[in-house]
């Protein structure tokens, strides 16, 4: 059962490709960016309602990270390489992954791809410290479509950091946590849902 629903995911990996794109045309990891910086501008009830929605769907991919991170960057930093970088990947298409750090050396990353590189932001100083490592394959998880792994002693491809004052890291950390929690209301919804029928 286990190389079926390894086969299954690598023969998708195309469509998760697919529908991301299509998220990006649709400016949906811009929603939370504002219209100045050239996203869509709508708040945190918004958000959070889309991503009851996409819990509800089982998106099978990083969508309020995406949103987020693109904010904050645009509020933060918007002319830094690492803001650069990640709106060419929204304009692309492309899917990046994002690390949480994890003990002195470890990164999770959830949604890796081998073929998608890896953001990781940390706080210190007064400043945010980005980094991006290239991609990992990992392991499935809990579902089988969303890939898991440990990024280790990486080799990075770009660093970046810029200014940034503890309120406004302690916010991006808070919206962060409700749209995890906001998309994990959405899958049990649906789950309750459906053993009621």
């Amino acid at each position: 059962a286990d190389n079926i629903a390894e086969d299954d995911v690598w023969c998708d990996s195309d469509l998760f490709a697919g529908m991301w794109s299509q998220l990006c045309e649709l400016e949906w990891p811009r929603l939370l960016m504002g219209e100045t910086h050239g996203g869509i501008g709508l708040g945190m009830p918004q958000a959070v309602k889309v991503m009851e929605l996409a819990g509800s769907a089982l998106l099978p991919l990083p969508l309020g990270t995406w949103m987020n991170t693109s904010a904050f960057l645009s509020e933060q930093a918007a002319h830094s390489p690492i803001s650069e970088w990640l709106d060419r990947c929204m304009h692309d298409g492309r899917l990046a992954g994002f690390a949480i750090r994890s003990g002195e050396n470890r990164l999770f990353v959830p949604y890796c791809r081998p073929d998608s590189q890896i953001l990781t932001l940390s706080y210190a100083q007064g400043k945010v410290w980005a980094r991006v490592a290239e991609g990992i394959a990992g392991g499935s998880g809990i579902d089988p479509f969303i890939r898991n792994g440990w990024l280790e002693a990486p080799a990075w491809q770009m660093q970046d950091d810029f200014a940034c004052d503890k309120v406004s890291w302690d916010a991006f950390e808070l919206r962060s946590r409700m749209l995890v929690a906001a998309e994990l209301l959405g899958e049990s919804d649906d789950l309750i849902d459906a053993a009621g029928r």
